[in-house]
């Protein structure tokens, strides 16, 4: 008897220790796959903070909305983790659905869940999204069912390649009438517009934002993160305008000007309020930084909106050019296209001597 206890001792601690050995490597896998671009370990570990941060933004919120809300489901396209949407599955395996490499059909499902009463999230790439939009048309929109779409990975995503630029959804979604799109540019502005979109909002709703939003200037540059739009006004003749995390950019630039430029914040970048468009007609320059294509873009809608408003002054939209982006790390691109901080300061100096 004894003897038969021993060995089952062993046994069990051979187990664990071979399920330890298993874990080590399955982690070392990982790292030298994610390294494989030649990426320093640093830059490596970033991924791993993203799942983490979207995560901490987006599927525990949602997750606990859901304690309390029984309405509220989470779908997603075998990217459970990438989204965010791992501690939802975990509290609520029967209102979380993955629907494999089925965009399409994970939009028309949660448009038949929406008809029926529920309040359905599709987490989903923005490059992967393009796939559905046949689906956010015909089987939401028109039908004017309300859904959220949690569009990630919206921007540039860089070492991904020109396949995954999520520069697109804009144009796409803006195209679609009754569509009401957030582009958050924090972590608590994530969460508020969120609730927005589930709670305020008729219709199809998108809250699209990028890899890892900035989490470090919420107090500073959130007032409200609930707001649609933030216009700090200086008396300045030049606004410059963005949204997403190409407003912090954009609100550093401003900062480190020593000539006053007014700021504008958007939120909620579709539709656009006409009150605020009648409101920015007073300027003499209005110049917009965008992270999307040019076709469709935000810059694009708001120029037509201050036309027809009786605008007289100067217009300069500085947006990602029609054509496919390459692979390139991020900060690369964004300097290649004129969006990051150097280049913003850089076109706003050049408006203020033009005056």
């Amino acid at each position: 008897m004894l003897n038969y206890l021993s060995a089952e001792l062993w046994r069990m601690a051979r187990r664990r220790l071979d399920l330890i050995w298993c874990a080590a490597y399955l982690l070392l896998v990982g790292v030298v796959a994610l390294s494989w671009t030649g990426a320093p370990l640093h830059q490596t570990m970033e991924g791993f903070r993203d799942f983490l941060v979207i995560g901490l933004y987006l599927g525990y919120p949602l997750a606990a909305l859901a304690d309390g809300d029984q309405r509220i489901c989470a779908i997603t396209a075998a990217m459970k983790a990438g989204t965010g949407l791992s501690e939802f599955a975990s509290r609520h395996r029967g209102r979380f659905f993955d629907v494999g490499i089925a965009e399409q059909h994970g939009v028309t499902f949660a448009a038949g869940l929406a008809s029926q009463g529920f309040l359905p999230v599709v987490a989903v790439y923005s490059t992967f999204l393009q796939r559905a939009y046949d689906q956010i048309l015909h089987d939401a929109a028109i039908a004017r069912l309300h859904l959220v779409l949690a569009v990630d990975r919206a921007g540039l995503v860089g070492d991904d390649g020109e396949t995954h630029q999520g520069i697109y959804d804009v144009a796409y979604l803006g195209s679609i009438p009754g569509v009401t799109v957030f582009s958050p540019a924090t972590n608590a502005e994530l969460k508020a517009q969120l609730l927005k979109a589930l709670y305020q909002t008729d219709g199809v709703a998108a809250v699209r934002y990028p890899r890892g939003c900035d989490s470090e200037v919420d107090s500073a540059f959130s007032p409200d993160p609930s707001a649609d739009w933030w216009l700090r006004e200086s008396g300045s003749r030049i606004l410059a305008v963005s949204y997403g995390r190409t407003a912090v950019t954009l609100y550093q630039a401003v900062e480190n000007l020593p000539f006053p430029v007014d700021y504008l914040k958007l939120s909620r970048i579709l539709p656009l309020d006409g009150e605020l468009v009648r409101k920015l007609s007073k300027y003499a320059r209005i110049v917009v930084f965008e992270e999307a294509e040019q076709a469709g873009s935000v810059a694009e809608r708001l120029c037509f909106c201050l036309t027809a408003s009786g605008f007289g002054g100067r217009f300069r939209a500085v947006t990602l050019p029609d054509c496919f982006v390459p692979q390139g790390k991020v900060p690369e691109l964004l300097k290649t296209f004129q969006l990051d901080q150097a280049s913003m300061e850089t076109i706003l100096r050049e408006e203020e001597n033009a005056l």
